[in-house]
């Protein structure tokens, strides 16, 4: 906002509060260069439409893809099916997921962006218990952080070494990579850095 960077938060109803509320800092106040757009949700159960509205979401951050230079992404489907622990939908979800991913990847090599692709916890990847009972928590285990850049920037910047990074350091790292390095001294440092520094 203060930045003066255009940004849309995006998911579908069982998230938005996540992509939009929660990403502010537990503020319902829009910077002032910020939109939204919430997809409704299916109402039915979450295994009996385990795709959830993932298309949709995609459909909508690729029409306005070229309208700003930061968009968020919530896809529900990962957490919101995993809570069911039923393999199947479960698997559907990710599927779903993935095309959603290849869709975008190929868009934003189009426009010459780049992709940051994490989670702020597991779910899916264990929907059974060490004794064999379905699991429907989240847990504890490491997420991904994946840079997906074929631009030329990606030669401008390297992966810090021996981190433990976490969550918290993700808000800074997209700074870096927006061309800001004058982000909040309370905020975790970047798992990046510049090259030429």
């Amino acid at each position: 906002g203060e930045q003066k960077i255009s940004e849309l938060a995006i998911s579908e109803t069982v998230k938005f509060g996540h992509v939009t509320y929660y990403f502010n800092g537990n503020s319902y106040e829009k910077a002032p260069h910020e939109n939204h757009i919430q997809i409704d949700s299916y109402t039915e159960p979450f295994e009996t439409r385990p795709w959830m509205k993932t298309a949709e979401i995609t459909d909508a951050v690729i029409d306005n893809l070229e309208k700003y230079k930061f968009i968020r992404i919530n896809y529900p489907g990962g957490d919101m099916v995993g809570h069911t622990a039923d393999i199947k939908a479960t698997t559907m979800a990710l599927e779903a997921i993935d095309i959603s991913l290849a869709r975008l990847a190929q868009k934003i090599d189009q426009l010459g962006g780049c992709l940051i692709i994490t989670a702020d916890h597991g779910n899916a990847e264990e929907l059974l218990d060490q004794d064999g009972q379905p699991k429907t928590s989240h847990t504890t285990n490491k997420i991904p952080f994946i840079i997906y850049d074929n631009t030329e920037n990606r030669e401008k910047y390297e992966i810090l070494p021996n981190q433990k990074p976490g969550l918290a350091n993700v808000a800074s790292t997209i700074a870096i990579m927006l061309g800001r390095d004058n982000y909040p001294d309370a905020w975790k440092k970047p798992i990046i850095k510049l090259k030429n520094q």
